[in-house]
């Protein structure tokens, strides 16, 4: 038999890899609902700033009929936009920038025009947005979103998400617009999230001790190898099968009644010695701590806990 002190040394250790694992999941789920906000309101308005393209289009036919009248329009549209809205001759030059360059990218009107526009493109990223533009001036009714880092006047590479269309032969123009909308808060969202993931996933598979998450009727949704290796199951076999159904029938009652506890917010977390069955039928004994995530709703969509043999 363990020394007390081994014994309490042990529940220390399974209580910091429990908070360091949840403090890892809280991260990436709050990771994850900061990047999906941020491309549903990308997504909202992908229609909007499409529409748009198409009507500046159309603006443009319009205008070879009334120049002057459909340009002064398509410069009333431009002007007010809060993305940046540029238009490209077919060699690639700035023909034209709206007012927003200088409030997103610093710069003046007049430094950009006449620019090439891979001036402003980071150079891992200038053969992709090159490619891009040709595509653009031989498929006609390609309309097509790109993400790429622009130059801003202060030397930081800020990212954008782009949609261009290619614009006929006529009095007013030839060759593309191009929307662009700041979209940096949603990249390092992303990198933000990756490096959670990684992190969680780091600690998860290498971890010496047994860690399980569980859906709120009980049921294993994910397990670690260490846990996997404690009860002689594959992880695929483990998916799915309730904590009861690798638990003692003698614990059962306490298991539950911890566990609604647990979901009802009563206690933050429950740390108790049980048996668990192995595969084999052989019982063994450890030491859980389990914890509920909360979700923003205030919520526990699943739980983590981690068996110390």
């Amino acid at each position: 038999m363990a020394p007390m002190w081994m014994s309490v040394a042990n529940r220390g250790a399974g209580l910091a890899v429990l908070w360091i694992a949840t403090l890892l999941l809280v991260r990436r789920e709050r990771d994850h609902d900061a990047l999906q906000r941020s491309h549903d309101l990308l997504e909202a308005n992908v229609a909007e700033r499409t529409a748009s393209l198409q009507a500046a289009n159309a603006m443009l036919r319009r205008a070879e009929e009334h120049c002057k009248e459909g340009e002064a329009h398509l410069r009333a549209v431009l002007e007010h936009s809060s993305d940046i809205i540029v238009e490209y001759d077919a060699d690639m030059t700035v023909r034209y920038a709206s007012p927003s360059v200088k409030r997103i990218l610093g710069y003046e009107i007049d430094e950009v025009i006449g620019k090439p526009a891979l001036w402003f493109v980071h150079p891992e990223d200038a053969p992709g947005s090159a490619a891009a533009f040709q595509r653009r001036l031989e498929d006609h009714g390609l309309i097509e979103r790109r993400e790429h880092r622009l130059l801003h006047r202060n030397g930081e590479y800020l990212w954008f998400e782009s949609v261009g269309r290619h614009l006929p032969e006529g009095p007013v123009i030839a060759g593309l617009v191009v929307n662009s909308r700041e979209i940096t808060d949603r990249v390092k969202a992303e990198h933000a999230l990756r490096r959670s993931e990684e992190m969680f996933r780091l600690l998860f598979e290498h971890s010496p001790v047994g860690i399980a998450l569980a859906d709120p009727d009980g049921r294993y949704t994910l397990v670690n190898p260490a846990m996997c290796r404690m009860l002689g199951y594959e992880s695929q076999e483990l998916s799915g099968m309730s904590v009861l159904d690798v638990s003692h029938p003698d614990d059962w009652e306490q298991i539950e009644e911890r566990r609604q506890r647990l979901h009802r917010g009563e206690v933050s977390h429950v740390a108790v010695e049980r048996r668990l069955l192995r595969k084999s039928g052989e019982t063994i004994w450890g030491h859980l701590t389990a914890a509920g995530i909360f979700d923003e709703h205030g919520k526990i969509p699943h739980t983590i806990g981690v068996f110390e043999d």
